[in-house]
């Protein structure tokens, strides 16, 4: 069952298109990652040869019922959920894993896409 704030109208058929419609996009708002040369001469990426880009975790602000607050809860009392992005160099999204509870430590963010079947996978020869 999905829990409504006062005020909030969900049209769960516009949601579901919307999804559907990301998810049909993915090849085009999704990059594929492509390392930085070895002869690079810009001073600005010379120092990271082969690197496909960054991993960077946030917070967003959310509203949860309050029996889910304290899961929620960050170490600046703030109620949130961790968000973890991986982009390339370009500032092009190449992997995007939100949900965890705020309350989660950034290592077990980590942990949960690396472990999935179809999760973030490191291509082979760029290690």
């Amino acid at each position: 069952m999905i829990e409504r704030l006062p005020g909030q109208a969900v049209n769960m058929g516009r949601l579901i298109c919307v999804l559907l419609a990301v998810l049909r996009l993915h090849s085009i708002l999704f990059a594929k990652p492509v390392p930085v040369p070895g002869n690079i001469t810009n001073h600005r990426w010379k120092w990271f040869k082969s690197c496909l880009g960054a991993i960077y975790g946030t917070y967003v602000n959310v509203h949860v019922p309050e029996a889910d607050k304290g899961r929620y809860r960050t170490r600046k009392d703030t109620i949130s959920t961790n968000v973890l992005a991986a982009f390339d160099r370009n500032c092009m999204f190449t992997y995007i894993l939100p949900g965890w509870e705020g309350s989660t430590s950034d290592a077990r963010v980590l942990r949960d896409p690396v472990s999935r079947v179809h999760g973030l996978k490191v291509p082979i020869g760029t290690t």
